[in-house]
């Protein structure tokens, strides 16, 4: 076999394996990309689950005053997500729909709950380990808090540390002055066909409440 041929061959294989090489990639990269976005579907799930939680005895006031008498729309004040049932309606759904367990994503995850009052805020920002409470006056402070008390939660000093926007872009979803369950899982690893990656998701949801008609016609 001449060296001219020899050489045809060692540049075909060559040519054949880095295909293989692109092929093999793009297929472990589509799994991941896959998993991904069938992971962020079952947080949102999750999320809007958890959000309609309510807890009855505290948010009695809430539901009893129905309208806000100053601009006439339905009042969302002093309804109080229950922390307990919700994160039991969380992890819950989130197994149910992508097969994690809640042991399996806590140390990665930061929970915001936030139950509006009269006049203020209140939001609860908790994961396995840590809790931290405080108000608010104006909802789109929340966005702040948040960044500014993440620090307790990642290092500082991570390059990979994440900054959540929301009130950016007046045309995109902010928060409003309504329950709202949100969560941030940082770094979760996805197998891919062949290696690991890791993916950021942030999911919201404000309480979907409605107000019915309880009178009987005559």
């Amino acid at each position: 076999m001449s060296k001219g041929t020899l050489s045809f061959m060692f540049f075909s294989m060559a040519i054949v394996l880095v295909l293989a090489i692109i092929v093999l990639n793009v297929a472990d990269y589509s799994l991941y990309s896959y998993k991904k976005k069938c992971i962020a579907s079952a947080i949102d799930f999750a999320v809007s689950a958890a959000v309609q939680e309510n807890n009855t005895e505290l948010s009695r006031q809430g539901y009893a005053e129905g309208v806000d008498e100053s601009t006439g729309k339905i009042s969302t004040d002093n309804i109080v997500i229950d922390t307990e049932k919700a994160s039991a309606a969380f992890f819950s759904t989130l197994e149910s729909n992508a097969g994690i367990r809640k042991d399996q994503v806590i140390p990665k995850m930061m929970i915001i709950i936030i139950n509006p009052t009269d006049t203020d805020m209140n939001y609860i920002i908790t994961n396995d380990s840590k809790n931290i409470s405080g108000s608010v006056t104006d909802p789109a402070s929340i966005e702040t808090v948040i960044n500014t008390n993440s620090l307790a939660f990642w290092d500082a000093a991570d390059p990979d540390s994440e900054t959540i926007y929301v009130n950016g872009n007046p045309k995109t979803t902010e928060f409003e002055k309504k329950p709202c369950y949100m969560v941030f899982i940082k770094n979760y690893e996805i197998d891919g066909l062949f290696k690991k990656r890791t993916a950021t998701f942030i999911a919201f949801k404000g309480s979907h409440i409605e107000r019915k008609d309880s009178g009987i016609d005559d």
